[in-house]
């Protein structure tokens, strides 16, 4: 199950305290279990790691007390090093089934060249990631929890890493309300090439609507073009509650260099993004 045992990653910034609100709505879907984590960042701390990591402790174990009162069992965990390095040996040492983090960082500058935690931790991960992603409205700010599994767009290509994901949702049917399946054709040699690609792409999109057939609404499209920026303007203008995708890592120094599918997806969107590792 996706929401079995979750990692909430905290740094107590207004963002990642709004993680916790999400999680109510993960006890529908079975929650159980729930591992919160605090990476004291050595980058920025410096040498009062120490210090920092015994005044976070008493912060994160208040936190996990208020959640043990709502039936969750919560473990708490406060290490220091490098957050995003950290956040994915937790999960690993836990046996986590995902990952919950907020997507907020320190400026354009900063996230292009170094990334932020989740972006950083969207490259060496094993595990399904959930990037929450946060609004202001009347100068309030606030996540997408309420809303995030009533239209959920679903980008595939068809690899084995797509089944994988399509896997993910079938065990996880009763979670999900409406789906729209989005296959993007970014290659072709010519117009009578693109016909017979989005001609093979509509069969198997069809085939994986027909596996579908217990969540209430399943829609497909094909686009055309960049894969990132048609999934991004797909979900804005379908307007969707959550993208899923995976994360291939077929060429670690592209990713490196200029950032996934999922990555940039991850990065532009305005809704929640699940991305799952291959």
């Amino acid at each position: 199950m996706l929401f079995k045992k979750v990692l909430v990653s905290i740094d107590f910034s207004d963002a990642s305290k709004l993680l916790l609100c999400c999680l109510d709505e993960f006890k529908k879907f079975g929650l159980k279990e729930i591992v919160l984590a605090h990476i004291v960042d050595v980058s920025s701390a410096g040498g009062s790691a120490t210090s920092f990591m015994e005044s976070n402790k008493n912060k994160l174990d208040e936190i996990g007390e208020e959640l043990k009162k709502n039936g969750f069992e919560v473990k708490t965990i406060v290490k220091t090093g490098f957050s995003a390095t950290e956040i994915e040996k937790t999960a690993f040492e836990e046996k986590v089934s995902l990952i919950l983090i907020g997507s907020h960082g320190g400026g354009f500058i900063k996230s292009f060249f170094l990334g932020s935690t989740a972006f950083d931790l969207l490259r060496i991960t094993n595990n399904p990631v959930l990037i929450e992603k946060f609004k202001r409205k009347d100068k309030v700010l606030k996540s997408y929890c309420p809303v995030k599994f009533l239209k959920v767009l679903v980008a595939t290509d068809f690899s084995d890493c797509s089944d994988n994901l399509i896997k993910t949702i079938k065990e996880n049917k009763e979670i999900f309300n409406e789906i729209l399946l989005v296959h993007v054709i970014e290659k072709a040699k010519s117009l009578e090439d693109l016909e017979n690609a989005k001609n093979e792409a509509g069969k198997k999109l069809n085939k994986i609507k027909d596996s579908l057939k217990d969540i209430t609404t399943v829609k497909t499209l094909i686009l055309q073009g960049a894969a990132s920026k048609n999934i991004v303007d797909a979900s804005n203008e379908s307007g969707s509650s959550l993208i899923m995708l995976t994360r291939k890592g077929n060429n670690r120094i592209k990713e490196i260099l200029i950032g996934s599918t999922a990555e940039e997806v991850a990065r532009h969107s305005k809704v929640p993004v699940i991305v799952l590792p291959c």
